[in-house]
């Protein structure tokens, strides 16, 4: 009876937190898509597509569609390396960082060439985010790193954003609190911390 009680509770927990764990790596995952073309703006079929995670070296590799498209689910946010091969075309290289909960879009136009020619794309179309309607900024980890940013206070990357600037807090017994003017608004619902609803 012990082990029909224990079977069940192990199975009713199993059934409980897996969608959550699921939802959980969804979350904070991202998506790397794009289409494959020639110089002539025809799709690639058969491709090689390899998209590689700098940090960690783990690699996932796929062959285009009839369309020249491929897609990256799943994907841990940070720095990946795209790599791409096809017969009769030198292997293109790009270098992609991907953000939290982004789908990003790189399209690669592969040049005719040995296949043991590498062109490394430096200068690509910006990453575009065909699933977001917002307008926002994104503050990439690499600038997180990078940038200083006296005394640690996460409100200083907020004002990288375009339109952002420091206002004067509505109420004196919060001025600990950085308050955020965003394009000409009056920063009340803008404070960092905590938010007025």
């Amino acid at each position: 009876m012990k082990k029909i009680i224990f079977a069940a509770i192990y199975l009713f927990l199993v059934v409980m937190l897996a969608p959550k764990a699921a939802l959980a790596q969804a979350t904070a995952s991202g998506t790397i898509s794009g289409t494959i073309s020639d110089p002539s703006q025809a799709v690639i079929n058969g491709a090689e597509v390899s998209i590689t995670s700098v940090s960690s070296g783990a690699s996932r590799t796929m062959v285009t569609n009839n369309v020249g498209s491929y897609r990256f689910d799943l994907l841990q946010a940070g720095a990946y390396k795209l790599s791409v091969k096809a017969n009769g075309f030198s292997t293109a290289v790009q270098n992609i960082e991907l953000l939290v909960g982004q789908t990003a879009t790189s399209n690669v136009t592969l040049t005719p060439g040995a296949a043991s020619q590498t062109v490394e794309v430096e200068a690509s179309n910006p990453l575009v985010d065909v699933m977001k309607t917002s307008v926002s900024a994104e503050i990439t980890p690499s600038e997180v790193q990078n940038l200083p940013m006296v005394g640690q206070d996460a409100a200083d990357l907020a004002y990288l954003v375009p339109g952002v600037k420091q206002t004067d807090s509505y109420d004196p017994t919060k001025n600990r609190y950085a308050v955020l003017s965003v394009n000409g608004s009056g920063g009340q619902r803008e404070r960092y911390g905590k938010r007025h609803r």
